[in-house]
């Protein structure tokens, strides 16, 4: 990987309350790239994230650690990847200021069962203070207790309805919403998406959506030098 073009890297980091199924992301990450050879897991010990003697005791993240892997594309071609797996619990916040200083993106996981915690709040609050770009995961949908739309419903409550679900729950598994040809029962969702991005003031005086049929798959480009727009390489930390 170290011949890999600076534009291709992708540094973020995983935010969250405790429990919200930060490091078990990243453990499956790790698999299903082809970073590892088997699925660790936190709750077992077996993690590859929480591989200190102290964090499998207690079961929980304590230092912020970085993660390499290699994801590939058929239309975006080979990316690095660079995962910065942080604690959720209050007494390691100074983990999450070291791991979001250096992070050019954040991934803020929320779980389905348990919704918006205090943890949650923290962490969008320094995505907030550094303007980091950032995704919402909703964790834990496959529980009987999870509640998808529930949880949506209060993301985009607390934080507007800038946030739109990309990938949600149809049948018994998970569906891309701007994929060909997606289940009925996910159609409102897909519109409401379609419906936002073309209402979104078009960047760099690019051409934006426009009214009319839309595309079953958006085509990203990335360019040829530096990061992508909203990727920043550095900033001062806020006071």
């Amino acid at each position: 990987m170290k011949d890999m073009p600076v534009a291709k890297v992708r540094n973020f980091a995983l935010l969250g309350h405790t429990g919200s199924g930060k490091t078990t992301l990243l453990d499956a990450l790790l698999f299903k790239l082809g970073a590892t050879d088997r699925k660790g897991s936190p709750e077992q010990g077996t993690s590859f994230a929480d591989w200190t003697e102290e964090e499998k005791e207690r079961k929980l993240t304590i230092w912020a650690k970085p993660f390499e892997m290699v994801y590939s594309s058929p239309t975006l071609g080979r990316h690095e990847l660079t995962v910065l797996d942080t604690p959720g619990y209050a007494d390691y916040y100074g983990q999450v200021i070291a791991a979001t200083t250096v992070a050019d993106a954040g991934v803020l996981l929320v779980d389905a069962t348990a919704g918006i915690q205090v943890g949650t709040q923290r962490a969008w609050r320094r995505l907030e203070a550094l303007n980091l770009p950032r995704a919402i995961v909703i964790s834990g949908v496959d529980r009987d207790n999870a509640h998808f739309d529930a949880t949506l419903a209060a993301i985009q409550s607390a934080w507007g309805p800038r946030c739109r679900p990309v990938t949600a729950p149809a049948g018994e598994g998970l569906t891309r919403l701007l994929a060909p040809n997606p289940p009925a029962e996910v159609a409102e969702q897909r519109n409401a998406l379609i419906e936002a991005a073309a209402a979104r003031p078009a960047p760099h005086g690019r051409p934006g959506l426009t009214s009319g049929a839309f595309p079953g798959k958006i085509r990203t480009k990335i360019p040829g030098r530096g990061p992508p727009p909203g990727w920043p390489q550095w900033r001062p930390p806020p006071p």
